[in-house]
């Protein structure tokens, strides 16, 4: 019988269960007819998968786990943050994006987009500002904003697009800005509308936030060097964590300093 070796196997093994049981949800059919290995070998490249992982990982593991990894993703000290759940009825959300993972500290708010084979736009730069003005109407102005860009690579173009209208940074706030003051900047239909409706009476503060919601860009190859060189005395800490990388490592995402060694 086959060893079950990383808790990361167990979430596929759980999405399986409902693949085989589809009545589960009031359904009849399968997967559309297509087999679970099909389902599987798609799910093992998705960003949504990874997503739900990299939560589980940082709610089984230890507050400090947190700080070193976030420490790691934006060259500063980050002390006190914790994950929580931006979906949560006490969520100050108001639909306006859905951060993948979400921390947030006394006075500090931290969002983490992850990519793998997507991109991000000028209108979700957006949307997460509008989702921190929503956490300061909530819980007053932060101390500070941090948005980390996840992706396969640092480089502002392997994250945004399109790159002949959002070329860096600069452009990006700029055509931000531009945005919210009516300009036809947006690459979705429905952005001008949502802007409109969600800063009525907070277009000066969304404009203040847009300005101060500091970027950071981490490839998922620092994340994993990053998960390894944290020390820690729990065994059962360290198992978790190698379980992780060995999932970025089953997806080409990381490959650790031996393996690079070895070719």
């Amino acid at each position: 019988m086959k060893k079950l070796t990383h808790w990361t196997a167990q979430y596929y093994d759980q999405v399986e269960h409902y693949y085989w049981r589809p009545q589960d949800f009031g359904r009849i059919t399968k997967g559309q007819g297509k087999s679970w290995g099909y389902w599987r070998d798609k799910l093992h490249v998705q960003e949504t998968p990874l997503n739900h992982l990299l939560s589980q990982l940082f709610v089984m593991m230890p507050l400090d786990f947190t700080e070193h990894i976030l420490s790691k993703s934006t060259d500063k000290p980050m002390k006190g943050y914790q994950l929580v759940n931006p979906y949560h009825k006490s969520a100050p959300l108001n639909g306006a994006v859905q951060p993948d993972l979400t921390f947030q500290s006394q006075n500090e708010i931290l969002f983490i987009e992850m990519k793998v084979d997507s991109y991000s736009s000028l209108d979700q730069f957006v949307k997460y500002a509008i989702a921190a003005l929503a956490y300061e109407k909530a819980f007053g102005i932060q101390d500070s904003l941090d948005l980390v860009m996840l992706g396969k690579s640092t480089s502002f173009g392997s994250m945004f697009r399109p790159v002949k209208t959002i070329p860096d940074e600069e452009t990006l706030r700029t055509q931000a800005l531009l945005g919210i003051n009516g300009a036809p900047v947006w690459t979705q239909a429905g952005t001008q509308s949502f802007v409109n409706k969600s800063t009525a009476k907070d277009r000066e503060r969304l404009i203040a936030i847009i300005n101060r919601l500091k970027l950071h860009f981490l490839d998922y190859q620092s994340l994993g060097t990053a998960i390894h060189g944290y020390e820690s005395p729990d065994e059962t800490a360290s198992k978790i964590a190698n379980s992780f990388i060995a999932e970025l490592q089953s997806r080409t995402l990381y490959t650790s300093s031996k393996e690079s060694q070895c070719h």
